[in-house]
């Protein structure tokens, strides 16, 4: 079983692949669903906008610095994420 961060670094890749540079969490969570169902959707979004996001706000905010918030509802990877 992959982790909620694998999912969702394979999903924003996915996309980058089809040149979708930028995402909202819809797009990104959709993207994981194409794939597996082993995560609830509130955890997912909680990842992107916090656990993940590097200029996010939140307690838990920046722990990994993967997407970067280009505006509300709006993310890309960040030039560092694996």
């Amino acid at each position: 079983m992959t982790t909620i961060r694998e999912d969702l670094l394979a999903a924003a890749g996915r996309l980058s692949a089809r040149g979708v540079t930028e995402f909202s969490p819809a797009e990104l969570i959709a993207e994981v669903e194409k794939v597996t169902s082993a995560h609830r959707r509130s955890s997912l979004g909680a990842h992107i906008s916090g656990h993940m996001c590097v200029n996010t706000d939140t307690p838990t905010g920046g722990t990994y610095p993967d997407f970067f918030r280009i505006e509300r509802g709006r993310y890309r990877l960040t030039k560092g994420a694996p």
